[in-house]
């Protein structure tokens, strides 16, 4: 709720400028003037930047004499309300020899927040840049000597957005669907069994933000040389350090996983193939989950679809996964703690340990640095990463942070989907990355044999920037102009599944 808020308060104040919105309530007491958050670029294409507060500001790093900061405050905006509304409504219909189904469904939500006077507080630069002229940072300092080398930057808080007041954030929910179910066998006599059910949820919520709450703040970044001097970026895009700082990271500084990185990132309208390249690279690194076992692949790829429709719940995978592999010394916890999201990993990581691993998996192609880490914890068991185990958890995390990128519509699509499903979109999008031509019907997976395009399937691949056309009883997919990450990311993420569902057979190098 938080995270849906302050985001909103940012794209409508300060769109494409430089504030970062709040996503964790419990970051808001961390983010005073001068606190330290370290900046770390996207591992993956489309993976977007992301900021980590730390417990520390960057007086705790300096040595000698602390920097007493000179700060301005004053009205930010003198009242914010918001409310949001959403519906949705779908429906579906099965009817083959043995069963006949119908399903549907409809939600709606409504968020509304009065957030009241909202201040702004902000170093005054010049004196800030002043005071930093002769100063050294500690080295040795344990925030600095665990994430030298890693591909993040050091950031300083030079403005923040804060509540005056208590305030109050309301969300409503109701979801409602009906389904039945008419079973059709044939004997001696025809049995029939009809099931119906009817289905309602609601939820109501509302939470209550204390005054002096961070909503939104900016950084500038920091270059810390070798000496311990540092330089504060005052230029709005920063500007790269040089060779002899610690801190040498910029938001484009990534390790190439064999081209993905080098693709163009815009297209005029063109055939899916042009993403047959970069597949290739995309499905050399997810093939890599084959390693795991079948039951462990089994279990991983239900538990998956259960998280799948929650954004949340994701983000909160994602950013486990991410200090499993991670050896600062701060750990960034997300709010959300679900038993599903820590099922999911212990059973990843226990497959792992047991040494049950596939022999007979793909060799993957380089993985980025910040999985290169020797060991790491997780509920306080050592985790011991071998090349083969860096490489899973590296497949891993390109599945997991490529679907925090699809639509809601999207992902409650996929939780959906059974292992035949699974097993005929991967088939589909293999017939479609492989040529630029029209691809006859009797070519395709069962999900299209019938002649035309399920509604589900073609609503799935339009939230993905992709639309299929039939001509003749072929089909032929197409970009729409614009960005190739988006078509990209459902590619991966749905190679991903396939490589976790036992029924599909995925291309393995020996």
């Amino acid at each position: 709720m938080l995270k849906e808020v302050t985001h909103n308060l940012v794209h409508q104040t300060d769109r494409d400028g430089t504030l970062i919105a709040v996503s964790r309530l419990n970051d808001s007491e961390k983010l005073k003037p001068l606190a330290i958050v370290m900046k770390c670029p996207g591992t993956w294409l489309w993976q977007k930047t992301k900021y980590r507060p730390t417990d520390f500001t960057l007086n705790d790093l300096l040595q000698g004499k602390c920097i007493q900061p000179v700060l301005e405050e004053k009205v930010f905006l003198n009242k914010y309300e918001e409310m949001q509304k959403g519906n949705v409504t779908g429906s579906g219909e099965v009817d083959m020899p043995g069963v006949s189904i119908k399903a549907q469904g409809h939600g709606a939500s409504k968020t509304l927040s009065s957030l009241g006077t909202l201040h702004k507080e902000k170093l005054i630069m010049p004196q800030f840049l002043k005071d930093s002229k002769y100063k050294k940072v500690d080295l040795q300092h344990n925030l600095i000597t665990q994430l030298q080398g890693k591909n993040q930057i050091f950031t300083v808080v030079k403005e923040r957005i804060f509540t005056t007041r208590g305030c109050t954030i309301n969300f409503s929910q109701l979801k409602a669907g009906s389904g039945s179910a008419f079973l059709k066998l044939f004997s001696v006599s025809m049995v029939r069994l009809n099931e119906s059910v009817c289905l309602q949820k609601s939820r109501d919520v509302a939470i209550e933000i204390p005054a002096c709450t961070v909503l939104a703040y900016s950084v500038s970044e920091l270059n810390i040389k070798s000496d311990g001097h540092y330089e504060v970026v005052v230029r709005p895009n920063g500007v790269e350090a040089d060779d002899s700082s610690v801190t040498q990271c910029s938001d484009h500084e990534t390790i190439e996983l064999d081209g993905l990185w080098a693709m163009t990132p815009t297209v005029e309208s063109s055939s899916l193939n042009v993403l047959n390249e970069d597949l290739a690279s995309v499905k050399a690194t997810l093939c890599e989950l084959a390693h795991l076992t079948p039951e462990t692949r089994f279990s991983l790829l239900n538990l998956f679809q259960e998280i799948l429709p929650d954004q949340t719940l994701l983000s909160s995978l994602e950013n486990k996964l991410d200090n499993i592999c991670d050896e600062s010394m701060y750990d960034y916890l997300p709010d959300t703690s679900s038993d599903v999201t820590d099922t999911f990993l212990d059973l990843l990581l226990c497959d792992m340990d047991t040494g049950d691993l596939q022999s007979d998996g793909c060799q993957g192609q380089g993985a980025p640095a910040c999985w290169q880490a020797a060991n790491s914890n997780h509920h306080g068991s050592s985790v011991n990463l071998t090349d083969q185990r860096r490489l899973i958890l590296t497949a891993m995390h390109m599945l997991i942070s490529a679907a925090g990128e699809l639509t809601e519509y999207s992902l409650s699509l996929l939780k959906t989907c059974s292992p035949e499903t699974i097993t005929g979109l991967n088939d589909l999008l293999t017939h479609l990355t492989h040529t630029s031509q029209q691809v006859p019907f009797s070519e395709l997976p069962f999900l299209l044999r019938n002649g035309e395009v399920p509604e589900e399937v073609e609503h799935l691949f339009n939230s993905s920037n992709i639309t299929l056309k039939i001509d003749n009883r072929e089909l032929h997919a197409e970009i729409g102009s614009g960005s190739k990450v988006l078509p990209l990311v459902l590619c991966v993420v749905i190679h991903g599944l396939a490589c976790l569902n036992e029924m599909c057979e995925i291309d393995v190098e020996n």
